[in-house]
């Protein structure tokens, strides 16, 4: 959403954000990268997770790992 133009009628709530998004990216402030659903924070407080993940995620959580770190895992 945030790299093509494009609005359905279903998002009509959230343009504004997008737009500025959108800006952003196109600045170079932010750039946007898919994750795998493996490194996503918020599985932490919606999941049951096992320990290995928890931990990962924690870490990340609590700044002692970075996401560019995990790409190796």
């Amino acid at each position: 959403m945030a790299k093509v133009p494009v609005f359905s009628e279903k998002q009509k709530h959230i343009p504004i954000r997008v737009c500025h998004l959108r800006e952003c990216c196109s600045n170079k402030m932010v750039e946007l990268r898919s994750i795998g659903t493996r490194f996503e924070v918020a599985d932490i407080g919606t999941k049951a997770l096992s320990e290995p993940a928890f931990v990962m995620l924690r870490n990340v959580l609590l700044g002692l790992t970075t996401f560019s770190d995990l790409q190796g895992m």
